[in-house]
């Protein structure tokens, strides 16, 4: 698994002329509950990577905040891939078949500064 210096927000798809970095390492962010609302903490980026979430682990699911690894994936298909929904009884045998691109996250591990 390869680790990134930062995440890079496009201007362009076709030329990906980079306009702002979304997220670099070592950088500290504002932890906020809401766009636009007060942050009510720091993190500090300690490592950035690009990762299968079908290779995701129950531990890191439930960093993402959910219970189980079952569910996060439900809610990742319902938003990434749902014709995959729809075929709910054989959903683990043919992930693999799927199109890797849809499944490609940024992993972020961060540290609380404050």
């Amino acid at each position: 698994m390869d680790s990134f210096g930062c995440i890079w927000r496009w201007k362009d798809p076709e030329t990906q002329n980079a306009v702002v970095s979304v997220y670099t390492l070592g950088k500290d962010y504002a932890v906020q509950p809401g766009r636009g609302k007060p942050a009510i903490a720091r993190i500090r980026i300690t490592n950035i990577r690009r990762q299968d979430v079908r290779e995701i682990d129950a531990y890191d699911a439930r960093a993402e905040g959910f219970a189980t690894w079952m569910s996060f994936l439900d809610t990742w298909l319902l938003m990434h891939d749902k014709p995959m929904l729809s075929k709910w009884e054989h959903w683990i045998k043919r992930l693999e078949d799927r199109p890797a691109e849809r499944y490609q996250a940024w992993a972020l591990t961060f540290e609380l500064v404050r």
